[in-house]
C-alpha cells in the first residue's frame, strides 16, 4: 500500500542520512517536468511529518525538495556525500513552495477561504488572524505559484492586500490562460476577467458570463 511504501522509503532515507550516503529515488514522479524517472540525490533533512525530503540533486547540481509519496523506492548507494557543503535547504513556505528568498504577502479571506486554506495547507494556520469577521493571512512565500493558485481558485472569497508581486503573478497567469482559452474560442462565452484596485487593496477575480 501507499502508506507502507512511504514508511519504507522514509526508513531508507533516514538510514542514508545517518550514514551520509547517496541514494537513487527510483521512479520518482515529477509534476514540474511531467516525467517518471530515477533521481540520484544526497538526502539530508526531512520536512515536518516526513512529507518531503531535502536533497542535493546530483544531476541538477542544486538542492531540491522531493515528495516522499512520489518516490517508487529508494536504493542506497555505496557512495558518500560529495556535496555536503552545498546542503542549504532554503525556505519552505506555507504553500509548500521551496526557494532561496521570500516575498511578503497578505490576503483577506472569508471564513470559507480560511477553512479551506487551513485544511489544504495547515502550515499557514499560525499566520492567520481574525479582524472584523474577516481572516488575514500575513506570511512570506518562496514562490508565487502556490499562493497564486490558491487565490485564483477562490477569487470570490479572497482579497489581495499590499502584495504587488502576487497581483502581478495573477495578472500574468490570467492573461496567459485567457489567451489560450481565446485561441480555442471559449473566452467570450466562458469568462470575463475583472481587476479592481482600491488604494492599496487589490481584489482580482474571474467571473462567469
Amino acid at each position: 500500500s501507499g502508506t507502507s511504501k512511504n514508511a519504507a522509503n522514509v526508513q531508507a532515507l533516514g538510514n542514508a542520512m545517518k550514514d551520509r550516503k547517496t541514494v537513487i529515488l527510483k521512479d520518482y514522479s515529477s509534476s514540474s517536468s511531467g516525467t517518471v524517472r530515477d533521481r540520484v540525490v544526497e538526502p539530508f533533512e526531512f520536512t515536518n511529518n516526513h512529507i518531503d525530503i531535502w536533497a542535493h540533486d546530483c544531476e541538477k547540481k542544486d538542492v531540491r525538495l522531493f515528495k516522499i509519496a512520489r518516490i517508487g523506492w529508494v536504493d542506497i548507494l555505496p557512495i558518500d556525500w560529495q556535496h555536503e557543503d552545498e546542503h542549504d535547504k532554503g525556505y519552505l513556505d506555507a504553500f509548500r513552495m521551496q526557494g532561496k528568498a521570500q516575498t511578503h504577502v497578505r490576503l483577506e479571506m472569508t471564513l470559507r477561504a480560511k477553512n479551506l486554506l487551513c485544511e489544504e495547507f495547515p502550515l499557514a494556520e499560525p499566520d492567520i488572524t481574525e479582524k472584523d469577521g474577516k481572516y488575514i493571512l500575513d506570511t512570506k512565500v518562496s514562490k508565487m505559484e502556490g499562493v497564486g493558485r490558491f487565490v485564483i481558485g477562490l477569487m470570490g472569497d479572497i482579497r489581495v492586500l499590499d502584495s504587488p508581486e502576487l497581483v502581478a503573478y495573477i495578472d500574468d497567469y490570467i492573461s496567459i490562460n485567457m489567451s489560450i482559452i481565446g485561441e480555442n474560442r471559449f473566452a467570450e462565452s466562458r469568462y470575463i476577467c475583472i481587476k479592481i484596485k482600491i488604494h492599496n487593496h487589490d481584489h482580482t477575480r474571474i467571473q462567469d458570463n
